[in-house]
């Protein structure tokens, strides 16, 4: 199904690959298919989705999202040999351009933070520090931390 040459994986039109009339009967096949494909595929999902598919159509957002400039490729190609495509033409751009951008689904990054000065001695241990330091004994030094 998910081919270059659906046609071929039709009962009985394997026989044709190869040959100019399989050749032109699966072009003919794929140009028939191109405004479903559009259609169904890409605007119902993107319309509907959210709808019919609620657990789907986040990672459907995220797939349109990426691949729109590849898909808007694809689909200008395709009307070079579809003529009915050029009514679907404004409505999957109309669906794709309403998506959040790519980036909006990338991690934000956290932001720097300064490390914090943080003791690992509480009052009664600097008291014993303060009296060590007053007879000459070497005091542990405090630690900088970054969480």
């Amino acid at each position: 199904i998910l081919v270059n040459d659906p046609y071929f994986n039709e009962p009985g039109w394997e026989s044709s690959r190869g040959t100019a009339h399989g050749k032109m009967s699966s072009d003919a096949y794929n140009y028939n298919l191109y405004p479903h494909t559009l259609q169904y595929a890409i605007v119902d999902m993107l319309r509907n989705g959210e709808t019919n598919y609620p657990e789907f159509y986040p990672v459907m957002q995220r797939h349109f999202s990426y691949h729109r400039d590849a898909i808007c490729q694809k689909m200008r190609e395709w009307a070079r040999f579809s003529q009915q495509l050029n009514s679907l033409i404004p409505q999957v751009e109309q669906a794709l351009t309403s998506l959040p951008s790519v980036e909006s689904y990338l991690p934000k990054r956290p932001r720097a933070r300064k490390p914090e000065t943080i003791s690992l001695i509480d009052e009664e241990e600097e008291n014993i520090m303060e009296a060590q330091v007053a007879s000459n004994v070497k005091v542990p030094e405090t630690i900088d931390l970054i969480e």
